[in-house]
């Protein structure tokens, strides 16, 4: 059954929008975000507004008016978009998967570089968008940035190198590209050949982040001996190149009583580099790096990596049961939240429609059916489905990652 969507006058919402304003033009310094979930919105006027960043998933947006509205980088996956306005409007960049539409909504003189959308819906969009849109999706496109610090920018661009010759070796059809785009900002362009290099592509990503934080041996993505001894001898270089850096900075005064420049940048990059890239934004705190929706309508910050299992009951909103014993009911479909783990998670992934499983804490699997039953070490006593449509894809995923499972 769809859940009702709560009304919002024009009034609160021109308010709500001036917020997101101030958000965006100071960097997220003031203002607030606009987050409004789950909303009805039809025959609102959204024109001319900055709506860059926001959320409005799953809303009723038919009949509003987003004439030269700037929806960049927004989320408005599962919204109803039926006889809207979207003429002259900035959509790059913005997730518009498993929305509605129909022959009345209006895409003329869009921007829609980098725009996110399924293959159904991409089919119902004006002929002029087809292209762009089909390209994204069948090309496997996926485009990330990160920030480096100022003092940093230099060695971080040179360790990206190294991740993208690394890449490219491995899936030599694929066009990788490292492009600089200001002093400490670089941009990760990968356009993988299909869905099985881009998934493979994305947990060697991750996997060098962990290589980076010293966890496993760069022959974990690499089993080409030069690359590997190119790389190993870079860090070397690089590890001294940041030694000295750092003893001409204390001499001027500039990093004060700064220690091991060279575990910061590892640290700070491995980071970003283990959540699959993500943008870079504010300075995350240690162990909350992934936001859900809460029924407020408010986001809250989680650590994804202590993600035992999600579970959605019938009538229920979807649960997050964590390593700690701790659950969190959230509000959002258990599809978005799945297409937004598995990047920066590779290990957790969709088992059921009502399950959302962590591989790693897996330990016991039954044969039930058409079903699996799996168990996990820290709720031994829950059962957890694996559905017969997901079943080849979970072993998959239990070869890939080496994970053991009692019988």
């Amino acid at each position: 059954m769809e859940k009702i969507k709560k009304r919002i006058s024009q009034r609160d919402l021109n308010y709500a929008l001036s917020l997101h304003k101030i958000w965006c033009e100071t960097d997220g310094k003031e203002g607030a975000t606009l987050s409004l979930p789950n909303a009805d919105f039809s025959e609102f006027s959204f024109k001319d507004a900055m709506l860059r960043g926001c959320n409005l998933t799953q809303c009723n947006l038919q009949g509003c008016d987003f004439t030269g509205a700037n929806l960049n980088s927004a989320n408005v996956t599962e919204s109803d978009f039926t006889g809207a306005n979207l003429s002259n409007t900035d959509l790059s960049s913005a997730d518009f998967k498993y929305i509605k539409l129909d022959e009345t909504t209006l895409f003329e003189d869009c921007i829609y570089e980098k725009m996110m959308i399924d293959l159904p819906t991409a089919k119902l969009l004006p002929d002029f968008m087809d292209f762009s849109v089909m390209q994204i999706i069948e090309e496997f496109r996926f485009v990330t940035n990160i920030l480096f610090s100022i003092e940093h920018a230099h060695i971080g661009r040179a360790i990206l190198d190294d991740l993208s010759d690394i890449l490219q070796s491995k899936y030599q059809e694929t066009k990788i590209k490292m492009e600089r785009k200001s002093i400490n900002q670089a941009t990760l362009s990968i356009d993988a050949r299909s869905e099985d290099d881009r998934v493979k592509i994305e947990q060697d990503m991750f996997t060098f982040g962990r290589v980076l934080k010293g966890e496993v041996g760069i022959e974990r993505i690499t089993d080409d001996p030069l690359l590997a001894q190119r790389y190993e001898l870079n860090t070397k270089i690089r590890q001294m190149q940041l030694q000295l850096q750092n003893k001409l900075y204390k001499q001027n005064n500039l990093l004060g009583n700064a220690s091991s420049i060279f575990s910061d940048l590892v640290g700070n990059l491995s980071k970003q580099l283990g959540n699959n890239l993500l943008p870079a934004g504010p300075e995350k705190k240690e162990g909350t790096d992934f936001s859900v929706t809460l029924k407020n309508g408010y986001r809250k910050i989680i650590n994804a990596e202590k993600i035992v299992f999600i579970e959605k009951l019938k009538d229920e909103l979807p649960k997050i049961y964590f390593e700690n014993k701790e659950t969190l009911e959230f509000d959002e479909t258990m599809s978005s939240i799945a297409s937004r783990l598995q990047p920066v998670r590779p290990t957790i992934i969709t088992t059921h429609k009502s399950y959302i499983i962590n591989l790693s804490y897996l330990n016991r699997k039954e044969n039930d059916g058409n079903n699996y039953k799996v168990y996990s070490s820290v709720y031994p006593e829950k059962v957890l489905l694996v559905g017969q449509n997901h079943k080849t894809h979970f072993n998959t995923m239990i070869a890939q990652f080496g994970i053991l499972l009692e019988n």
